[in-house]
């Protein structure tokens, strides 16, 4: 994964006083070479993705985020269908979406609100600085698996609904 580093920065553009971050949790975690072209333009985004690279590495033997995030396949897409990987998933692709960001607008302000939803609270404990983003890969990597174990335990269902046009009442028809 290498490329060459060719980040824009915009030190004269800081962005309005105050924004918020949202961040979606499992089943908003889109892959493919989108974070490939980010990979390759971002050093902070490239920097993000080889942290998570080495810190899964030895968590995970034989997994790699960064062919799980950068190619669409059938099988990497079955895999960040699982909950462990969509959290590792999400988590890596905040976090570095997140640096890029800062890096593209140096002199913009911290964001004011994080509002993570569901597994976004491991990016968003990176993004506001309360742990080290390899301390949120590790609770990535626990949360998933305590999911996974509970979800087993547990059976049920859970649907993540996207893009459903006619609001709730088309939704109460097709969970009906």
């Amino acid at each position: 994964m290498s490329g060459s580093h060719e980040a824009v920065n915009h030190e004269a553009e800081p962005l309005p006083m105050r924004y918020a971050i949202g961040i979606a949790g499992q089943g908003g975690t889109s892959i493919g070479e989108v974070f490939l072209h980010e990979y390759d333009r971002s050093p902070a985004f490239h920097q993000v993705f080889d942290t998570a690279e080495s810190v899964l590495a030895h968590a995970i033997p034989g997994f790699s985020i960064q062919k799980l995030c950068f190619e669409e396949t059938p099988d990497n897409q079955k895999q960040v269908e699982q909950t462990l990987f969509s959290h590792l998933a999400n988590t890596t692709i905040y976090v570095a979406k997140y640096n890029a960001f800062r890096e593209e607008f140096p002199n913009s302000n911290d964001a004011e609100f994080i509002l993570p939803q569901s597994a976004g609270e491991c990016a968003a404990l990176a993004i506001s600085g309360m742990v080290p983003f390899e301390t949120a890969l590790v609770v990535a990597k626990k949360r998933g698996e305590l999911t996974e174990r509970a979800a087993r335990q547990n059976p049920g269902k859970m649907v993540y609904v996207k893009g459903l046009s006619g609001g709730y009442e088309r939704l109460a028809q097709v969970c009906a």
